[in-house]
Order: structure tokens, then C-alpha cells, then sequence
């Protein structure tokens, strides 16, 4: 009886010691396990960050901003009219002129229409050209002088035609954003008789209209890389 309760009492101690030795033997393999896996990961947080801070995304600053490419990339009216008449124009002296006749634009017949640069004073110039007669022209011209700044210079002009004396002549400047075919335009510089002034006047509104109208026509017609809403007249 006790031989067998020895042998039983044995074999328990035995299971008893035996879960209890591999019981921490798999802890310890899990200790390792962790400490291992953590401190491969802390060694390599340290090695990309030695200061253990966060890392901000890198700034590129030799990019331009949204902003900067705006600007690069605004379209810069003035240089393409000036590049496009002498491109297209002929050297007349001390400007490029291209002229056509203005039913090619809407315009009337006999009539012509150009666009010319002037180099000496840094001016694009588009002109509405209409004999009256055999001795005497009318002129239209709307000018961009040393670049467009939102407005535009005008010009109107009755001359004889064998000697270019100026009978009448007004000049002043249009604001594109609010000149219509019904606005009506005052002038800056006017040279002439006085009587019949206000008739000039008129016939300088109707013509300065024109010379828009066949300005709109002449962008689609010459397959401008510009619009005619680039020019700004919101009332044509």
C-alpha cells in the first residue's frame, strides 16, 4: 500500500514539476520574443532620428508657389500684340504695320484696318483707316501704350490726305470695363474749330465703336492665341 502511494506521489510531483518547468520556459521565450522585437524597432526609430523627434515632410523651396505660377503664367496681352504686328507687319520707318482691308472684319468698304508697333515710344496701335474723299481721311486708333494697364488710349484724326494737315483731332482714354456704343466720349486734347466740335465728337464715338467691332472680328479672323475678352470690352 505504501510502495503504491509512494509511486503515485512521485509521478505527481513529477507532473507538477514538469508544467511548472516549461511553464516558464515558454515566458521566458516570450520575454525574449518582445524584448527583441522592441528593441529592433527602437534602434532603428534612433538611427532615422536620433533626436527621437518627428519628422516633418521635407520643403522643396526651389519650387514656385501656386501664387508665383499664376503670375508666370498670366497672360501678358501687350508683348503678344507687339510681337504679333511685327511678326505679321511689314517695317514702315520706325513701326511694323499690318494692314488689311476692313471687310475682312465686318468693317465697310474702302476702309481699312491695322495693327501696328511702334518701337520709339513702345506703343501697339489699331487703327480704323476711312478715306472721306479724294482729298481728305478720317483715322481711328486705339492705342496700348507701354503696356495694357486696363485702358486704352484714343485717337481720332481728320486730315487732308495729299499733305497730312490735321483739320480736327481729339484724344483721351476709354475704360474697357464701362464703354459701350452708347457711352459717350469726352476727350482730353482737342485741336480744331470750335463750330462743328460736337459733331467730331460723334463721329469719333461711332468710329472708336467700329474700330472694337472690327477689333472682335479681326482675334477670330487672324486666329489670335488670345480672346477678344482679353481686351476687356465686357459691352461688344
Amino acid at each position: 500500500l505504501w510502495l503504491y502511494i509512494a509511486i503515485i506521489a512521485v509521478a505527481i510531483i513529477g507532473v507538477v514539476l514538469t508544467v511548472l518547468l516549461l511553464g516558464g520556459r515558454n515566458n521566458n521565450d516570450y520575454t525574449d520574443a518582445t524584448d527583441g522585437l522592441n528593441t529592433s524597432q527602437a534602434e532603428t526609430k534612433d538611427n532615422d532620428n536620433p533626436t527621437n523627434e518627428t519628422t516633418a515632410p521635407a520643403v522643396d523651396t526651389t519650387s514656385p508657389s501656386t501664387e508665383e505660377k499664376q503670375v508666370e503664367e498670366a497672360f501678358d496681352l501687350f508683348t503678344y500684340c507687339k510681337n504679333f504686328a511685327i511678326e505679321k507687319g511689314e517695317l514702315n520707318g520706325d513701326y511694323s504695320i499690318y494692314q488689311q482691308p476692313s471687310t475682312l472684319y465686318g468693317g465697310f468698304e474702302n476702309e481699312y484696318f491695322s495693327i501696328s508697333y511702334w518701337g520709339d515710344s513702345d506703343m501697339v496701335e489699331f487703327c480704323l483707316h476711312c478715306p472721306l474723299s479724294e482729298t481728305q481721311s478720317i483715322n481711328f486708333y486705339l492705342r496700348m501704350r507701354g503696356g495694357y494697364d486696363h485702358k486704352y488710349e484714343y485717337l481720332t484724326s481728320k486730315y487732308y490726305r495729299d499733305t497730312g494737315e490735321s483739320l480736327r483731332s481729339a484724344t483721351g482714354y476709354i475704360d474697357p470695363s464701362v464703354f459701350s456704343e452708347k457711352y459717350p466720349l469726352s476727350c482730353d486734347e482737342y485741336y480744331g474749330s470750335s463750330d462743328g466740335q460736337t459733331d467730331f465728337m460723334e463721329e469719333s464715338r461711332v468710329g472708336i465703336c467700329d474700330v472694337i467691332k472690327c477689333l472682335k472680328k479681326f482675334v477670330e479672323v487672324e486666329k489670335m492665341d488670345c480672346d477678344f475678352s482679353d481686351f476687356e470690352f465686357v459691352n461688344f
